[in-house]
This record gives C-alpha cells, structure tokens and sequence, in this order.
C-alpha cells in the first residue's frame, strides 16, 4: 500500500470515529468531553497492544524520544480538550470541516519546520479547504460570528499539528504499532490525571455504563486504525 492509501484509511477510519464520539455526546448530555477523550485515548493504547505485540516491539527510548513524548503528552492533552468540547455542542457536519483546517496548519508547520516541499497543488488544496470551512460552518469571512465552540474547534488542529511534528519525529525510533501504544497511552493517562478532578461532577454511574463503554471500545479501534494508517503513511514518506 501506498502512502496516499493508508492515508485515505485514515481519514475514513477518523470520520467513523468522530460519528461515534457525537452520537454519544447526543444520546448521554452528562458526558464530559475532556473526561471522555483521556479515556478514549487510554482504551486506543490497550486495544493497540496485541497488535503491536504480534508485529513486534520496537521502541527505542532516550533523551529524543523521553524529550519529544512530553511534547506528544502536552498537546495531545490540550488538543483534545478542546476538540471534544466543541464536537459536544457543535454539529457533526460542521466539526468535522472545522477540523479540516488542521491540514492548512499541517501545511504551513510542515514547510516551516519539516522543510517539506511546498506546491501549487497543496496550495490549492489549503484554499478549498478554507472556501470548504466558510460554506459549510455557514459563515462568511467574518471571524466575529464563529461560536466560542466553533472556535475550540479551530483551535485545536495546532496542537494536533504540533502532535503529527512530534509523531514524524519518532517514527524512526520505533515501528507503527508500538508506537500508537506509546503515544496514545503516555497521552491518554496525562490527559485522564489532567481532568480527574472532574470525575466528582461527571459521577463514575456516567462512565460506567454499557453504552459509555461500548462506545469508547469502538471509538477505540477506529482511531488506532486511524492513527497506525497516518504512521504508517510517515512511514512510506507521506508529508
């Protein structure tokens, strides 16, 4: 498989996850978004275990990687926080586009930072996807009457974007499977202990439940699907 094959996994593997998260978020309004994201990233690190085990271990851990994971732990830990916030109170349709703004800031962090070569075909591309953000979000050029969720949701593609700089930085030192156990679990227990204060008013009944649990298992296995495709796209050169 190609790099642009595992990419376009990615994003179909990313599209069901978000579908899942907001029905959830719909059918159970007591749900803490930040809660549920620690959570989620938590249970992507457990189900990628057996399959990382079955590839192979391979982590390689020093100054680098120890220096880059805190990295990973930050901004995995703030760009969910906010990303979940706004996917509750904003609609599918909308998140989802808003979100897509992240390959503008992929783009721009990309060339400044990785030194990837820049075209004029991720120049168009970075301009549909902001003409895309405009129709669909049913906004026009003013900035002033995006909602305080919509602009969460603008927000926090930088640090995911900060995240993929970090992720592309210690794919070398490790393989693709290990290193969705690594990451999401170094992020997913930061942004848990992060957020465990808010357990006395989210209550433990409201994430113990049968639906809770069983969405965040399936959640879980679309967005390491998601993320093995995008390491293994970094893998085969993909920017």
């Amino acid at each position: 498989m190609t790099w642009l094959t595992w990419t376009a996994l990615y994003i179909v593997a990313i599209v069901a996850y978000y579908f899942f998260s907001k029905k959830l978020f719909n059918e159970q309004k007591n749900v803490d978004p930040r809660f549920y994201g620690g959570l989620l990233q938590v249970a992507v690190g457990v189900v990628a275990i057996v399959p990382a085990l079955f590839e192979g271990w391979y982590f390689v851990w020093n100054q680098t990687t120890i220096l880059w994971l805190v990295v990973v732990a930050i901004v995995y830990t703030i760009g969910p926080s906010l990303y979940y916030t706004g996917l509750k109170h904003t609609h599918l349709s909308v998140t989802t586009t808003l979100d897509a703004v992240g390959a503008v800031y992929a783009l721009i962090l990309g060339t400044a930072i990785l030194h990837e070569p820049l075209n004029w075909h991720k120049v168009l591309g970075a301009g549909l996807i902001l003409l895309a953000v405009m129709v669909v979000a049913g906004k026009n050029s003013s900035f002033s009457k995006l909602t305080k969720y919509e602009i969460l949701l603008l927000i926090a593609p930088i640090f995911y974007v900060i995240g993929s700089i970090a992720d592309k930085t210690l794919i070398p030192y490790t393989n693709a499977s290990s290193y969705v156990v690594v990451s999401f679990l170094v992020a997913g227990l930061t942004m848990t202990g992060v957020n465990l204060p808010r357990l006395k008013k989210v209550g433990v009944e409201s994430i113990i439940n049968k639906k809770f649990l069983g969405t965040l298992v399936v959640s879980g296995v679309f967005i390491a699907v998601a993320a093995y495709s995008m390491y293994r796209a970094f893998i085969l050169g993909g920017d």
